[in-house]
């Protein structure tokens, strides 16, 4: 599918148009929207309004989802002005209703694959349910994360009403009824950054933690192994950062402070990868895989983009179109030549 950006000028208002970048640097954050599988940019961050067009091109994002029953309904999460949506592919996006999701960071985001209707939203240390379209949100979908924000949040693609959660001080949690109760399964390693669930198969789940290095569980949560040994041949290897795979789960990778690895055996062994910068020299701030082709593969720093095709054996880069880290990549499900590219301030290394 090939869409059609509209560019609609909510925090300040930049103007009208379409923002095309090539060869200058933008100060601009928001979302930025690829059709060439990221040879070039375009500014996509502009909303519709009463009174006019307004931007949210000032914010920092946090995450970006798509909703897998529907290509066209895209979710954004910033670090401090909530959520956004988008029912044209990011074409325009919206506000939710409900004022609970308008301020704070979101870390994460998912949608009910049975019933578009059904969002979870991990904002700060809560998780917030709505049923409505984003009309309203259920502030009883609680989940006690004891002040530690919730850095992850999953549903069970088999079973849906099952929900994963896991705090930034490695409380894994679990619902299996929508949110209504929780459990907390395990205590992995402190400062949690992210949480995959294996597409191949629902039980094995993995964490990944920037101090103790990545977790697994194979039977739905019911024991745990740190995967020390999987990555002990890759130095630093245990200081993660974001995990990736394709959409039946035959390839999996792992960011980390020594680079990338690869897992061809759903998380159970890793084999590192050859970047274009030494081991630890950049940080790695987002990840992705083409669903349909596991050597496909990006990652983006604190200024560039990287691209394989080939599974890591020869890397393309482009700079960023804008002067923030690229936080968040998110191939389009419906088009793996478009990706979404999130943007935020961060500490520059």
């Amino acid at each position: 599918m090939n869409h059609k950006l509209l560019f609609i000028l909510i925090l300040p208002i930049l103007g009208l148009g379409c923002i095309n970048v090539k060869t200058s640097v933008s100060t601009e954050g928001g979302v930025w929207q690829s059709s060439d599988a990221g040879e070039t940019w375009a500014s996509t961050s502009l909303i519709p309004t009463e009174d006019g067009v307004a931007s949210f091109g000032s914010a920092d994002i946090s995450v970006i989802t798509f909703d897998a029953a529907d290509d066209d309904a895209v979710y954004a999460g910033t670090t401090e002005k909530g959520l956004l949506f988008s029912y044209d592919n990011g074409a325009s996006w919206q506000r939710p209703g409900d004022a609970k999701v308008l301020e704070g960071r979101v870390y994460g985001v998912a949608v009910d694959p049975r019933n578009k209707c059904t969002i979870y939203t991990a904002i700060g240390s809560r998780v917030m349910k709505s049923t409505d379209c984003n009309r309203t949100y259920d502030t009883e979908t609680f989940v006690e994360a004891n002040g530690k924000a919730i850095r992850a949040i999953e549903l069970d693609w088999y079973s849906p009403d099952m929900v994963w959660t896991v705090t930034a001080g490695g409380d894994v949690m679990k619902s299996i009824n929508g949110g209504d109760s929780w459990t907390t399964v395990t205590r992995v390693g402190d400062n949690v950054m992210d949480m995959m669930i294996d597409n191949a198969d629902s039980r094995i789940v993995i964490v990944a933690t920037e101090d103790d290095g990545v977790w697994r569980t194979v039977d739905g949560g019911a024991t745990w192994s740190e995967l020390a040994d999987a990555i002990d041949d890759y130095r630093s290897a245990e200081v993660g950062y974001a995990l990736a795979q394709n959409s039946d789960g035959s390839m999996m990778y792992y960011a980390s402070k020594y680079g990338l690895l690869r897992s061809t055996d759903h998380g159970a062994t890793w084999t590192g990868l050859t970047l274009l910068t030494a081991a630890g020299s950049v940080r790695i701030y987002s990840l992705a895989v083409d669903p349909n082709d596991g050597n496909v593969v990006y990652y983006g720093t604190n200024n560039t983009f990287y691209s394989t095709t080939d599974g890591g054996d020869n890397w393309a880069t482009n700079l960023l179109p804008t002067d923030r880290a690229a936080t968040v990549i998110t191939i389009d499900p419906d088009d793996s030549s478009t990706i979404f590219l999130g943007v935020a301030r961060v500490e520059k290394d």
